[in-house]
Order: structure tokens, then C-alpha cells, then sequence
């Protein structure tokens, strides 16, 4: 699905297009994968007031800001909403693998063996610590 800012009672330039359309695409980078989102940026008198919400089953995240500047809004409203994602995905603690090591330790019965934690491994060849994600 494509995902696209409206505008709503004024003609945006196409500057105002394109910085609307990369914040959007960065929010959506930052969002779940099932996510769909609705922005608007609508002038009301001499103010620029901004809307941006993702929704996905996890649930919805929203920013909302009203400036004098349009750019201004936009910005505003892209760097809330992804704070929100971003608490989100701390709560989830979804740091990249590369920066969450997980240690498993093999080691060997009477017999020879490999186990982890009650699995036999007799495919592995020597004993070993691997740290997947370490540099």
C-alpha cells in the first residue's frame, strides 16, 4: 500500500511534497511490518497542524504538532511518532542481533556427547562457546 500525505486547505509546494513524503517513508521504516498510516497536514488560519498514525496489530502510535511553518509540523510530528515507536520497541527490548549477544554453552557427557541445556548435539563436532552477534 502506498502511503502518502493529504493536505487539506492549501496547495503544498513540491519542496513541501517531498520532505512530507521522506519523513513519512523514514517513519514507516521505524514501524511494524504490518503497519498502514494516514498523514495530513491541514492549514487553519495561520497555523500548520500535522497528523501522523501508524496502526498495526501491536497498536497505533500518533504524532501530532500545529506550528506557523508546515515543515515545521512535519517535523514535529515525525520525531513524536517515533519516539513512540521507539518506546515501543524498547519495551520489546528489539535491539538489532548484533547488539544482543546470546551466549550457549555446549558441553560434552561421560560418554561424549554435546548437549545444550538437555538437547542432544551429536552433530557438533568439538566443544565450544558461541556468542551469536558478536563482532
Amino acid at each position: 500500500m502506498l502511503e502518502q500525505f493529504e493536505f487539506a486547505n492549501f496547495t503544498p509546494t513540491d519542496d513541501l511534497l517531498l520532505k512530507a513524503a521522506a519523513a513519512l517513508n523514514s517513519t514507516l521504516s521505524h514501524a511494524p511490518s504490518d503497519s498502514s498510516a494516514t498523514a495530513v497536514l491541514e492549514k487553519v488560519g495561520d497555523t500548520f497542524t500535522c497528523h501522523i498514525e501508524v496502526r498495526a496489530s501491536v497498536g497505533h502510535f500518533t504524532g501530532e504538532a500545529a506550528r506557523e511553518l508546515p515543515q515545521t509540523a512535519i517535523a514535529v510530528a515525525t520525531h513524536k511518532i517515533n519516539d513512540a515507536l521507539k518506546n515501543w520497541r524498547d519495551t520489546l527490548n528489539l535491539a538489532p542481533m548484533h547488539l544482543k549477544p546470546t551466549t550457549f554453552a555446549f558441553t560434552t557427557d561421560q560418554e561424549g556427547h554435546y548437549d545444550m541445556d538437555g538437547v542432544s548435539l551429536d552433530t557438533i563436532i568439538e566443544t565450544k562457546v558461541i556468542v551469536a552477534g558478536a563482532p
